[in-house]
């Protein structure tokens, strides 16, 4: 493996999850990814989003704002040690950018959300406040949710 492909492996991997576009325009799709069990080539050609790089950034590249997923997650109170919470939030978001193209009935929600995210592991707060968290965001994104 080239120095080049060593290094994008190892900044992947240093973050533990990432978001992956793939497609493009109405076809685009994100998906998280675990970072330990792809190898780089899987990247090729494909757009990457770290958990830092969902935060909103003015031109100077400072933070403006948080994503929704990642202020709710504070809103909440979700994380404690932190460990975790870059797999929670990719899953999160990705979760939430499935609901807006094919939205859940309100009564399904708690237990979309604990499918989505049933992978991540947390061993500090037992899940209620990422779950939620997550509901909240879905419940206040327009075409989501449907009564």
């Amino acid at each position: 493996m080239s120095g080049f492909y060593k290094d994008i492996v190892a900044v992947l991997q240093s973050h533990g999850f990432l978001l992956v576009r793939q497609g493009k325009g109405s076809h685009e799709i994100w998906g998280s990814y675990s970072t330990c069990v792809f190898t780089a080539h899987y990247f090729n050609n494909k757009s990457i989003i770290t958990v830092e790089g969902q935060a909103n950034y003015d031109e100077q590249g400072k933070p403006e704002s948080l994503s929704p997923i990642q202020q709710a997650f504070i809103d909440s109170f979700a994380f404690q040690c932190g460990y975790c919470a870059p797999g929670f939030v990719t899953g999160a978001t990705v979760f939430i950018d499935g609901l807006k193209r094919q939205t859940v009935r309100r009564e399904h929600l708690e237990s979309a959300i604990a499918d989505a995210l049933n992978e991540h592991i947390c061993r500090c707060t037992g899940y209620v406040r990422y779950y939620k968290a997550v509901k909240e965001v879905a419940l206040a994104t327009p075409g989501c949710v449907i009564d």
